[in-house]
């Protein structure tokens, strides 16, 4: 793990300089970290404690950047907003014998969507005397806040897509999974909570059939993905039933969800989503019309400092946002289920 006083041996220095200036001279972090006051070995150092900690904390907006649901935003600094547009479905097709004979000319209704494009920031700072002890003694000071500033931009990137941002630009607001507009519920069997003594592997696999007849009730057919919060996922490790031989969650996996455009079965996948709250689960189709990240910026350290005697200050910045779409009829291919 690297140490101040690693990072004094790399070349370490304290040229003045001020974020305000360099987001003002600057179009990308990466311009940004160009005017560090760390030389290059030294700003490795810390990449690497950003880099070793990886997706930690990210399950659900993982999961989705996984499935290759990304919206790449470079230079998203430049960039407030993005916007996108559905269509409603309108017209039909005929059926004739001439194939000259002309149907309806409907034209296109398209509804317009903006979603704020945010950062996520976790600071921190190293002040000059606890630099200058660390190169003159040789004293180690981890540098563990610099991956605890990296999980708590993960963290909040993670709350964010489950729970919106709260950041709310002209009208325009980025919700998560669980507030997003026109997303369809189910109540659990019996109304319990999956993790209570009795709540059987039978009643869940019900609830999440249930689950995916509200999204093909909406002509959404699939692929699906399962989240769930850490006491469900420790259900997930009971028997099915006796003498049945696997457990709930493998019985969760065989579940068949229909057919992809080549004809290859699909299955239900499912995940632990530990930010998720207490008894709340949440499906999703997971294709491009219902769900995507917006990426913009990985997990990235910054440092600067205003002079010789000013702490050295650092930030680690991230964009990585999740949209939730609905179709041109407000449809939405997200279901949340809940206990009552």
């Amino acid at each position: 793990m690297a140490t101040v006083s690693a990072i004094q041996a790399a070349g370490f220095s304290l040229a003045p300089n001020n974020l305000a200036n360099m987001l003002r001279s600057a179009d990308s972090l990466n311009d940004i970290r160009a005017l560090s006051p760390l030389p290059d070995e030294a700003q490795r150092l810390i990449d690497n404690t950003v880099v070793s900690v990886g997706l930690e904390r990210l399950t659900i907006v993982a999961d989705v950047m996984r499935a290759g649901l990304i919206f790449p935003l470079p230079n998203w600094l430049g960039v407030p907003e993005v916007y996108w547009e559905t269509d409603k479905k309108i017209g039909h097709a005929i059926s004739t014998m001439d194939p000259m004979a002309r149907g309806e000319k409907q034209l296109p209704d398209l509804t317009g969507h903006r979603i704020p494009v945010y950062c996520n920031v976790d600071d921190f700072d190293l002040g000059i005397r606890t630099i200058k002890t660390a190169q003159r003694s040789g004293y180690q000071i981890d540098l563990g806040m610099v991956e605890q500033a990296t999980r708590r931009v993960n963290e909040k990137a993670e709350y964010n897509a489950i729970n919106g941002s709260g950041i709310n630009v002209g009208g325009n607001t980025a919700p998560g999974l669980l507030n997003a507009p026109n997303v369809n519920t189910v109540t659990y069997t019996g109304s319990e909570a999956w993790d209570v003594v009795g709540h059987t592997g039978a009643e869940i696999v019900t609830d999440v059939q249930a689950m995916i007849s509200d999204l093909q009730a909406v002509n959404r057919f699939g692929p699906y993905h399962l989240w769930m919060p850490t006491t469900y996922g420790n259900k997930m490790n009971d028997d099915y039933v006796a003498n049945y031989p696997g457990t709930i969650g493998e019985r969760l996996s065989k579940m068949r969800t229909g057919k992809d455009a080549t004809g290859k079965e699909q299955f239900l996948t499912w995940s632990v989503a530990d930010r998720l709250p207490a008894d709340r689960t949440v499906m999703a189709q997971m294709t491009r019309d219902v769900l995507d990240v917006i990426y913009g910026q990985a997990p990235t350290a910054v440092s600067w400092s205003m002079g010789p005697l000013h702490p050295v200050e650092f930030a680690i910045i991230g964009c990585a946002i999740l949209r939730v779409k609905d179709d041109g009829a407000s449809a939405s291919g997200i279901v949340v289920g809940n206990k009552s």
